[in-house]
């Protein structure tokens, strides 16, 4: 939070994708984004009572939120930001999902396993090459 909007604007999406689409504010609660006031860069040392806007709540219909609703937020327990923090809501979000992944992962591997086996068993005529007709009885065996 600290490199929040730096010259270098590294983590400015990454937080503000999680803001806004895990509808969190802070890491645990809006309140965050004043204690890191003292470690910050740039925007934060301008903005101690101000939390970004992707921390508020949009209305029914709003892909962005108001501009500049996050004024004087920092706070928190505000009716018009989200209050909890983005760690919650990722612990959240990863219980809700955990059982769809894990299906996922296992559906993955056991695919992975069949495409290795059918490979391994045709990769045997590009190494060997066709068997000689010399070297076979008429049933395609070795003699």
């Amino acid at each position: 939070m600290a490199q929040y909007d730096t010259a270098d604007g590294s983590t400015t999406p990454g937080i503000n994708w999680l803001q806004k689409h895990l509808k969190c504010c802070g890491i645990q609660n809006a309140s965050d984004w004043r204690r890191e006031a003292n470690k910050a860069k740039i925007w934060i040392k301008t903005h101690i009572n101000d939390v970004p806007d992707t921390c508020c709540k949009r209305l029914k219909y709003q892909w962005n939120p108001t501009p500049s609703c996050g004024l004087g937020q920092a706070m928190g327990n505000s009716d018009v930001i989200h209050n909890r923090g983005c760690y919650t809501q990722m612990i959240n979000w990863i219980n809700t999902y955990y059982p769809v992944m894990a299906v996922l992962a296992m559906v993955l591997l056991v695919f992975e396993a069949i495409i290795i086996t059918i490979s391994c068993y045709f990769s045997k005529d590009f190494i060997q090459g066709p068997i000689p007709k010399q070297f076979t009885n008429g049933n395609n065996l070795y003699t």
